[in-house]
């Protein structure tokens, strides 16, 4: 799993402050929360299969970005995407 060290990441090797990593997951998890209703909108009109599958691109595609993109933005964006995910599942 990524995430346990994903602050410690953030901190020595991109340079955010405790504040901002702070800042990054509770955003991306009220974001998470938003969108919650709108990932189940869309889920009624989309089969289990696409929906899956949409799911794990999204988080290929998350991991992809933290693994080969080092850039405290991209994180950012990475980490809200990820996010989303429990909102799909």
């Amino acid at each position: 799993m990524v995430f346990p060290f994903l602050a410690v990441i953030l901190n020595q090797q991109l340079g955010a402050s405790i504040s901002q990593i702070g800042l990054l997951f509770t955003v991306g998890a009220f974001v998470g929360l938003a969108a919650s209703p709108i990932a189940g909108f869309v889920a009624d009109g989309m089969s289990k299969k696409a929906l899956m599958q949409a799911a794990n691109l999204l988080t290929v595609l998350c991991y992809l970005a933290l693994a080969f993109l080092p850039n405290l933005y991209v994180y950012f964006v990475a980490i809200t995407l990820f996010f989303q995910r429990p909102a799909v599942y």
